[in-house]
């Protein structure tokens, strides 16, 4: 089995638990073998190399940074999905105000750039 995912492995006797998540809490868990500490070793792909770390993306950028704001907004008691709805429909509107601002710079560049060619 080739490792994957997050592999905490035992600071005694060198067992490797390959997990595809953080499922095992390195703080409060043991090995079985020698009840040894256990040492998250880090992300794998599954050739065996250490897996790059993702940057975020734009939209999970926005809904950590508007979360809290729209939540506040909400009434008590609303689901998680009525508030994800309620930033997905925020995100959208921010989408398209940004697409329409950049289709006008565009044809500004472009018109100024035909004058140039007259």
């Amino acid at each position: 089995m080739s490792p994957q995912g997050m592999i905490p492995a035992t600071s005694r006797c060198g067992k490797v638990y390959g997990r595809h998540s953080n499922s095992l809490d390195v703080n409060s868990k043991v090995c079985g073998v020698c009840n040894g500490r256990l040492v998250a070793l880090g992300r794998f792909n599954q050739d065996g190399t250490p897996a790059a770390v993702r940057a975020p993306t734009p939209y999970s950028i926005f809904v950590k940074e508007h979360f809290s704001a729209a939540k506040a907004r909400c009434p008590a008691g609303t689901p998680h999905k009525e508030v994800m709805r309620v930033l997905a429909d925020k995100w959208k509107t921010k989408r398209k105000v940004n697409d329409t601002t950049s289709q006008h710079d565009l044809q500004e560049r472009f018109s100024h750039q035909l004058s140039i060619r007259d």
